[in-house]
């Protein structure tokens, strides 16, 4: 208790002895008074080493790394004579310094993530700052006031620093976090969207030191908006990656329930203008060694450049996720014509298939992309080919242009919410892998 009643009267010692006047530090020695003006940072240095996180809701940078420079002018004016008046410059040369710094975690009116309540402490090295004048009489001056202003000085500069950092922290962190959109336009398509704002303040989990946030989770369409309630995901520990971001297959079932439910799903026309990849597989004369419907259903001339495909699904197709992978499946029936005077069919079928679901990350400049690649390990045609294309060569090719209808949309892409990419929070080294019904990302910083 002692110690602490002698803090508090050297605090408040020092608050007499310094005062502030617009750009102007005013230090009341008992020598006399000295003003600091002009002070400039030259260099400023701030790497983030450190980011931690701490219950409830803290994140934490720190750095013992971070070097500044800086000059200014000084005046003293000693209390013995008033009328005296000594002046010259004053320079600190790169030195470096300590920075911690805390904010809480928190969210938005909007339901967008922001951080507020940056704490911060600054520890300057004990460097040299070094006085001159060209006046030579003030060479006395410069060694009554140097050590006191040192110090005091350093303290301010602390101070400063503390203030401008945390300023620079929560306003630059806060203009990215404000970006976060929380409705998204999914796959092109206006009519439906994935709602994704937070729920609550993300907080810390106590026992895994892990950053939780609990999302909205909903599909819009037609301005109705559907639910996402996703059963419990597998909880992974994982000591080698900083950040890990689960998903849910519930997701993709949702959002296929709500387009399939809105008719987007039940029929779905494919023709040449669908992707480039579509427009060869469609094409009606190939060379021999290129795989396209000419090729498949030879023998016959059109009018027509390209077939069309034209897809009715029976049910809303599934997704799930296993330890062995994430799988599609789709029902229906198709058909492949030609749509020229004569109207021709070549083939028409109901179909059965399940694709495989291959993940990866797409680097964006602010948010990274989760998108998909469809590969097809089952498909079932129950109709034969008539003519000279075997069922092989027409598995083959549909086969083909199903994978490209599916991956076109998956390619596309989902943000992944709160994963920011930039300057400011830098990831690499990134992981996918599948779990029971849970798809799991994880990735390193800096």
């Amino acid at each position: 208790m002692v110690n602490r009643v002698k803090e508090a009267c050297r605090e408040a010692e020092k608050k007499k002895q310094t005062e502030r006047s617009n750009d102007e530090i005013i230090f009341n020695l008992e020598s006399g008074r000295v003003i600091i003006s002009d002070l400039l940072l030259n260099k400023f240095v701030l790497p983030l080493a450190l980011v931690g996180v701490a219950p409830p809701n803290k994140l934490n940078w720190s750095t013992d790394r971070a070097r500044l420079s800086a000059s200014g002018m000084w005046t003293f004016t000693p209390s013995n004579d008033p009328s005296v008046n000594y002046h010259g410059s004053l320079y600190i040369p790169s030195s470096q310094f300590c920075a911690d710094l805390n904010a809480s975690l928190g969210r938005t009116s909007q339901n967008q993530p922001t951080i507020s309540n940056v704490d911060c402490i600054v520890s300057l090295n004990k460097s040299e700052m070094l006085f001159s004048s060209p006046n030579p009489k003030a060479r006395d001056a410069i060694v009554k006031i140097e050590s006191n202003v040192t110090e005091l000085l350093r303290e301010q500069l602390e101070a400063s620093l503390c203030g401008l950092i945390s300023y620079v922290l929560q306003s630059t962190l806060n203009s990215v976090l404000s970006t976060f959109r929380t409705k998204i336009s999914l796959w092109d398509i206006p009519k439906v969207t994935l709602d994704y704002g937070l729920l609550a303040d993300p907080y810390v989990d106590p026992v895994d030191l892990s950053i939780k946030s609990l999302l909205q989770g909903s599909i819009i369409v037609n301005d109705e908006s559907i639910s996402i309630f996703p059963h419990d995901m597998v909880s992974v520990s994982n000591d080698t990656k900083v950040v890990t971001t689960l998903f849910s297959d519930y997701i993709l079932n949702s959002l296929l329930a709500s387009a399939y439910q809105a008719d987007l799903l039940r029929s779905i026309y494919v023709d040449s203008a669908f992707s480039n990849e579509i427009a060869k597989l469609l094409k009606l004369v190939c060379r021999q060694d290129e795989l396209c419907v000419g090729s498949v259903f030879r023998s016959k001339s059109y009018k027509s450049d390209y077939s069309e495909l034209s897809l009715s699904i029976d049910r809303v197709p599934s997704v799930i996720f296993t330890e062995d992978g994430g799988f599609l499946q789709l029902n229906g029936s198709l058909s492949l014509d030609v749509h020229d005077d004569k109207g021709v069919n070549l083939y028409s079928s109901p179909f059965s298939l399940v694709a495989s679901l291959i993940p990866s990350i797409q680097r964006q400049k602010l948010y990274n992309m989760l998108t998909m690649k469809a590969e097809i390990v089952d498909i079932y045609l129950s109709a034969r080919c008539n003519g000279t294309s075997s069922h092989e060569e027409v598995i083959r090719l549909l086969s083909a242009i199903l994978e490209e209808v599916i991956t076109v949309p998956l390619r596309q892409g989902i943000p992944v919410p709160m994963f920011l990419n930039n300057e400011l929070v830098p990831f690499r080294d990134h992981h996918l892998s599948f779990h029971n019904r849970t798809l799991i990302l994880s990735q390193d910083l800096f």
